[in-house]
């Protein structure tokens, strides 16, 4: 009995809110850093939207392959260690790392190879843009050290011990930051080609220095790895998987695969604008190989990194769901899956949707106020920001999927996507009314698509339970009354005060009003306090401002 309430504590260190909160802080450091470095460099005369429109262009051809060779590795190995785990087969467990790391060592080694060697064919022929080329060549060593990383962080984000994972990503974005501005600063003089290959030497040495840690965290952790599979090793024959190598690749590669589908469409959806939005303008609009690459960093530069920010920061919830949800499942337990399902989508459409009616509200003010010196691309920013609630649903859903086994159903709902994405993009880019701003449109148009898709999916396999007044209404209420506040504020401040100064302010006034807009509808209810780090002091509080 007393060995039992020590595991009972154990286990109840790496809770599925706490795993959310580690990688959580972790995004907002990544992205608050990337926004860092991004906006110092963008306002660089010599690298601006240009270097964004390189580095961007050649970025998109790496996670193209990177998604057929690592995305998936995080949420199999998670997945498959949860599940051998959560049945006491923690011998199981490691072979499954031990296998997975040789196997994706070897794939990591022949893309990186591919894509060094292939860097000319790819930017000549594909994109059309000749300048990619070293930018290519620069992130090749990246492949085989974000693949055997991928594998460690699986591993750990299996045993719902999110360290690993968090700590490695923000150690790598600060290298990244730090190495991509120094190397870009002493760049200057040259051009914005070389100037972006530069950067995605940077990127390579970060991967490699993040990889260095992992080693160094897993061969810390390695006496307790084997200490519990010695002490906790089940009894019980049944549940032990005696599978032999070839039977464990075959598992890894039949989880792995279904989930990079989804990463690979996602980044074939990316290239689609790398390939279109290029020829698209420069036959729509008459501009040269130079003009075009411009406005294309304005998308793949500055749009893409606002956009992407809560979608750093909700990956948190997809990466938690996966293991979470599967454990539970393995042991039965369906109404603790559904709970954490729910509430998961919950703080997506919290996190998510102030971001879309800011930047709506906002963009021109938000651009002046990050890149003075390269503020075009208002217009875009706000047709972009209409993706980002529906891309986050797909984010926290696909994690959930992943969890319950639906591998293939984040990958079917985005294919729906993405052809939608196709037809969009050659219809509108091509048509001067719409130029590059038909990119963002078929954006939005594919995350709505993929949305619906899962919604409806997810609901045949689980029930959610999602009440239409907590989940949808009155976060809706919450965020008008934000955006007219935003709206409000910064109209009425702007051409008295300093237009930088008008803009903090209404950001500033706008998440207080949200913020106080959440606690009085009562989005949360007393029973989510506890899934809140935190949750039960804030609910406490609550109570005695006799508010719940």
């Amino acid at each position: 009995m007393k060995e039992e309430k020590v595991e009972k504590k154990k286990n109840l260190k790496q809770t599925f809110m706490t795993g959310v909160l580690l990688i959580f802080i972790s995004q907002i450091i990544i992205k608050i850093l990337g926004f860092l470095y991004k906006v110092i460099i963008t306002n660089i005369p010599e690298f601006g939207d240009s270097g964004n429109g390189y580095y961007g262009a050649g970025f998109q051809i790496y996670m193209l392959l990177l998604a057929v060779s690592s995305m998936g590795i995080p949420g199999a190995i998670s997945k498959l260690v949860s599940e051998r785990r959560s049945k006491g087969d923690y011998k199981g467990a490691h072979k499954v790392f031990k296998t997975a790391f040789i196997l994706f060592a070897i794939i990591g080694a022949v893309g990186a190879i591919l894509l060094f060697c292939g860097a000319k064919f790819i930017a000549y022929t594909i994109i059309d843009n000749p300048g990619v080329e070293y930018v290519i060549i620069g992130l090749a060593p990246s492949v085989f050290f974000v693949c055997i990383s991928a594998v460690i962080r699986g591993y750990f984000n299996g045993m719902q011990d999110m360290q690993a994972t968090a700590r490695s990503s923000m150690l790598e974005q600060i290298f990244n930051c730090a190495l991509t501005v120094t190397i870009v600063y002493m760049l200057i003089g040259t051009n914005s080609v070389i100037m972006a290959a530069g950067s995605s030497i940077a990127t390579s040495l970060a991967t490699i220095i993040s990889f260095t840690y992992l080693m160094i965290f897993y061969n810390k952790r390695k006496k307790e790895v084997w200490k519990d599979i010695r002490e906790k090793q089940t009894t019980d024959e049944t549940k032990i998987d005696n599978s032999g190598i070839k039977k464990i690749i075959k598992g890894i590669l039949a989880l792995s695969i279904p989930i990079s589908l989804g990463s690979i469409i996602s980044a074939i959806n990316r290239t689609v604008d790398s390939v279109t939005v290029l020829r698209g303008i420069k036959e729509s609009m008459g501009f040269d190989d130079a003009m075009a690459n411009y406005w294309y960093g304005i998308l793949a530069g500055k749009v893409d990194a606002l956009t992407s920010f809560p979608l750093a920061v909700n990956i948190a919830f997809a990466i938690a769901l996966i293991p979470a949800v599967s454990a539970a499942l393995a042991i039965g337990d369906k109404k603790n899956a559904s709970k954490r399902i729910s509430f998961s989508f919950l703080l997506t459409i919290l996190i998510a949707l102030p971001c879309t009616v800011g930047y709506i509200v906002l963009a021109d003010p938000i651009l002046h106020l990050l890149y003075p010196n390269a503020y075009e691309g208002s217009f875009l920013l706000q047709i972009s920001a209409l993706a980002i609630i529906f891309t986050a649903m797909n984010q926290t859903f696909g994690g959930a999927l992943q969890g319950m086994g639906k591998v293939f159903i984040p990958a079917i709902s985005l294919s729906c996507g993405c052809i939608v994405k196709i037809i969009c993009n050659l219809v509108l880019i091509y048509n001067p009314i719409f130029n590059i701003n038909g990119a963002a449109i078929g954006s939005v148009a594919c995350h709505v698509v993929a949305f619906i898709v899962n919604f409806i999916l997810i609901n045949k396999y689980i029930d959610l339970n999602l009440n239409a007044v907590k989940y949808f209404i009155k976060p809706i209420i919450a965020n008008a009354l934000m955006g007219v506040t935003a709206w409000g504020t910064f109209t009425i401040l702007n051409g008295s005060v300093n237009m930088n100064i008008a803009t903090l302010s209404a950001i500033l006034l706008a998440v207080i009003v949200y913020f106080i807009s959440v606690v009085f509808l009562k989005i949360f209810e007393k029973d989510d306090f506890p899934m809140i780090p935190g949750g039960i002091f804030l609910l406490k509080i609550l109570q005695k401002l006799r508010i719940y």
